[in-house]
């Protein structure tokens, strides 16, 4: 019982990092373009990742709960993989956030287990996926690279394409489409916080619902309503507290910026310094 409690709060320490490592991804060019205080977007981006799992389903923990398979060991050995390849997704989330280092949680958190697993049982107990995917039905870590891979692609080809839109679009606007243009970011900001409490909070859902299997606590893989209030809960408390390392190098450290006189496009991350525009 003492080792599963350990394990289960691993996960929640995991959860906790998570919150406040990616919270930098939300309200970092909230806070640079001034479209909102710093106080303010911790609210918003804490609130709306408080929604997203409790309202998000769980299609994302089923995922996670199913790319490693090590229901054959013993239930100790199961725990003491999990809570090892744990500590080390724990321990990057640390180590980027103390350099400030943007990085993806979620597939520190897969990779720690996989290499646990890997290390400890061999590759036989990882659903790799492979086959399934290439026929057209994505399914372990093969789901979990394509989606690594293509996710900076999308954004940005999506992220290119709606600068170009937004300049061409405003080419001959005046000053005052600054106000709502401002307000638009409150929304962007708030269905991000959305997403992102669904998605990572399924992360930590996943596993403990996974320990709670491998201990016979359930008796097939289902998340309980607990499980997702104390995931979400704790992922918004980390990203209410926020990864201020972090904003400073998403926000201001990452571009290299040329000034502009006149309109001010907070729509693709304008950031306002003494009285010029700066865009990227």
């Amino acid at each position: 019982m003492g080792l599963t409690l350990l394990t289960i709060a691993a996960v929640v320490f995991f959860d906790f990092t998570n919150g406040f490592h990616d919270a930098s991804n939300m309200i970092s060019t909230l806070v640079a373009s001034r479209a909102i205080s710093p106080a303010q977007s911790v609210l918003l981006v804490g609130g709306f990742t408080m929604l997203g799992p409790l309202i998000g389903g769980t299609a994302v923990a089923n995922t996670i709960g199913s790319f490693v398979s090590i229901d054959d060991l013993r239930v100790a050995d199961a725990l003491i993989t999990m809570l090892c390849g744990l500590l080390g997704a724990i321990s990057w989330n640390l180590l980027t956030w103390l350099f400030g280092l943007p990085s993806s949680s979620s597939h520190a958190l897969v990779g720690g287990i996989t290499a646990a697993v890997l290390a400890g049982y061999g590759s036989d107990h990882v659903v790799w996926g492979i086959a399934e995917t290439l026929h057209g039905r994505p399914d372990g870590i093969a789901k979990v690279l394509i989606a690594l891979l293509l996710s900076p692609v999308l954004g940005f080809s999506v992220g290119y394409g709606l600068h170009r839109l937004a300049r061409l679009g405003l080419r001959a606007a005046s000053p005052n489409v600054n106000r709502p243009l401002r307000r638009g970011q409150w929304l962007t900001a708030a269905a991000l916080a959305f997403s992102h409490g669904t998605n990572d909070a399924q992360k930590g859902m996943g596993i403990i619902t996974l320990i709670l299997v491998l201990t016979g606590h359930l008796e097939q893989f289902a998340v309980p309503v607990w499980v997702m209030a104390l995931s979400a809960a704790t992922l918004t408390l980390g990203t209410t507290l926020g990864g201020w390392r972090i904003v400073r190098t998403v926000g201001f450290g990452l571009y290299k910026l040329r000034p502009l006189h006149g309109l001010d496009v907070q729509m693709i991350g304008g950031l306002v310094q003494h009285q010029e525009v700066w865009i990227f």
